[in-house]
């Protein structure tokens, strides 16, 4: 009786866990979100949905309509990239939604049904059209205005914002973290306006010196570096991310010596991410910024000095979404690891000759993808010519790989220059099969490969910096 009273109550307290498991995992099931729409215009066409990184990607049929899943655990603004006509959707767990609009007659067609439809209607379409009443989506007129005009200009958008959202409140519940981020919206919003009309301003009237710009820039970039930062509610509001990181450069630029900036790539990562977690004060918010850095130096430039932090970072990491995303990130890297082959692309030289990148094997290859158009990419070439010329004789060719649209602009600037190294043009731009394999996604890039072509650094250090070194200890060492 004993035996068979133990093992009863044995079986019962294992149907208890069992049970309570099974309830436990049901709890904690995140709902789905469900996005349905049709989009006039916008056919057989990927579509996806993002907050920090991409969550769903599909595709609309041959009449525009589609369809994305995906589960979140809370409610934030998500991105919805259809072709041309991207938008933020506020949404919460369980919610879905329906959506419609013409692609050429946009935000003013579109249309919102189900849930956060009150929401969205206003975001997508009435508060689009106040922004491009006031000229707020970056549009270079307002920052043509003068001082007086811009700042009233800026406050009849800031009235208009806040009307907008206290005549959505009337007409009905609206969700409360939606109403609290779009309170603050037009706070961040302008903050970030602010900080850039001096240089836009400067740049459309020709204005050289910045002591004949007429603009309370400092007061200004003080007003951007004591917003608050410290709510972590706010990270799904894509103009607090934005405004955080406007911080964290300011913060560099004021407060990183810089000596520091002289010195290798590691010592500059070191200094940037132990900054961030000095000027954020916020736990979460320094974890998102920190994780936002290092996503955006690796999708930039790949593994190589970020490695040590990426690693150190995991570990410490708390947000599993974000590891994840880190991880991705670095896996779309697996083929640029140093030690791979690089595929012999061709290109075409200056003269008009089909050419091979394995023409320079035997030799170091430091490789400049750059463009006529992009000023960085030109403010390099005084310290090219200087490594050029440090390095004639030796065991190293320099190679100028264009990535400019045509050739009659990248033809003119080599000859007009006189650019040493080789100058190499490559056919579809960004889209090239060097850039693609290479995750060429802004410029300038440079990248070092071995005398067999083999790939030392995919993400090498500019003229300007350290690679006379790098170089060098490459030589001596083979």
């Amino acid at each position: 009786m004993k035996n068979f009273l133990s093992q009863s109550l044995v079986a019962i307290a294992l149907l208890m866990f069992f049970g309570s498991c099974q309830e436990a995992e049901k709890e904690e099931k995140i709902p789905e979100i469900i996005i349905t729409g049709q989009i006039l215009g916008l056919n057989e066409e990927e579509i996806s949905v993002s907050l920090f990184d991409i969550l769903k990607e599909s595709s609309t049929d041959e009449a525009g309509n589609f369809e994305l899943r995906f589960e979140y655990p809370k409610a934030a603004y998500f991105e919805v990239a259809p072709g041309r006509v991207g938008m933020d959707l506020f949404l919460s767990p369980g919610d879905s939604i329906h959506i419609e609009l013409d692609s050429d007659n946009f935000p003013e067609s579109f249309k919102a049904t189900g849930d956060r439809s009150r929401e969205n209607n206003y975001l997508v379409r009435h508060k689009a059209m106040i922004s491009k009443e006031h000229q707020l989506n970056f549009n270079m007129s307002l920052f043509e205005l003068e001082k007086e005009d811009y700042f009233d200009a800026i406050e009849k958008a800031e009235n208009a914002l806040n009307q907008g959202l206290d005549s959505l409140k009337n007409t009905g519940e609206i969700h409360p973290l939606f109403a609290q981020l779009e309170r603050a919206y037009p706070t961040y919003r302008i903050a970030i306006l602010n900080n850039m009309y001096p240089n836009f301003h400067m740049h459309i009237k020709g204005i050289e010196d910045e002591e004949d710009l007429d603009f309370p820039k400092e007061a200004k970039e003080e007003e951007l570096m004591s917003l608050d930062n410290s709510n972590p509610d706010y990270l799904v509001l894509p103009f607090f991310r934005d405004v955080l990181n406007s911080q964290m450069y300011r913060a560099f630029s004021d407060e990183i010596p810089d000596e520091v900036y002289d010195g290798d790539a590691a010592k500059v990562i070191g200094a940037e991410i132990d900054m961030i977690n000095s000027f954020f004060e916020n736990p979460q918010i320094a974890e998102y910024v920190t994780f936002d850095y290092i996503k955006t130096m690796i999708s930039l430039s790949g593994p190589g000095p970020i490695n040590q932090f990426y690693d150190r970072f995991l570990e410490e990491l708390e947000n599993s979404e974000f590891a994840e995303i880190l991880r991705g990130e670095m896996a779309n890297w697996e083929d640029l690891q140093p030690g791979n082959s690089v595929p012999d692309f061709e290109f075409e030289d200056i003269n008009g000759n089909d050419i091979r990148l394995s023409h320079l094997n035997g030799r170091l290859i430091y490789i400049d993808v750059w463009a006529t158009w992009c000023g960085p990419c030109l403010r390099e070439h005084p310290y090219w010519e200087e490594l050029v010329e440090e390095f004639e004789g030796e065991d190293v060719a320099f190679l100028a790989i264009s990535i400019d649209n045509s050739k009659d602009p990248w033809l003119k600037m080599v000859n007009d220059k006189g650019l040493s190294g080789h100058h190499w043009f490559a056919e579809d731009a960004w889209n090239s099969e060097f850039a693609s394999h290479f995750l060429v996604n802004s410029i300038p890039r440079f990248i070092l490969l071995d005398r067999d072509g083999k790939i030392l650094e995919p993400s090498a250090e500019r003229p300007s910096g350290n690679i006379a070194s790098t170089l060098r200890n490459y030589l001596e060492s083979i």
